[in-house]
């Protein structure tokens, strides 16, 4: 009897660790796919309890975004392939050479709701962004 509650709470244990690196996967995959458009981005979190991630040689600050500002727009190149641009507004957005207020993201696909969903999932899931003023 002794082992089998040792075996159920080894079980639960290794289930509750599993859903929580699951939601924790989840999240960084949305944040890779809104920063580049793939599902093989690989996104580093920099900060990840205050939203800094890195995407190639690119730091983005997400909790900096003006979440009332972001736009995104599609350009239909040929049937089936988009740009989509997004448009990320706030102070200190992006980290470069130098510090950027705007950023403008030019995804090369063709999925705009899934982007759009991306963002939403991020900001309801762990960053928190800023209103613009107006």
């Amino acid at each position: 009897m002794h082992n089998r509650k040792i075996l159920f709470l080894l079980v639960g244990l290794l289930l509750m660790s599993g859903a929580a690196y699951s939601e924790t996967d989840v999240f960084m995959h949305a944040v890779g796919f809104a920063l580049s458009g793939s599902d093989y981005a690989e996104v580093k979190a920099i900060d990840r309890a205050n939203c800094v991630f890195a995407y190639q040689t690119d730091v983005f600050y997400l909790n900096n975004v003006q979440v009332d500002r972001i736009s995104s727009q599609d350009w239909e190149i040929k049937p089936g392939m988009k740009w989509i641009n997004v448009g990320l507004h706030g102070d200190d957005v992006e980290h470069t050479t130098f510090d950027r207020k705007e950023y403008e993201l030019r995804l090369l696909m063709g999925e705009v709701d899934r982007v759009k969903r991306a963002w939403e999932y991020i900001y309801s899931h762990g960053c928190v962004g800023k209103k613009s003023p107006f």
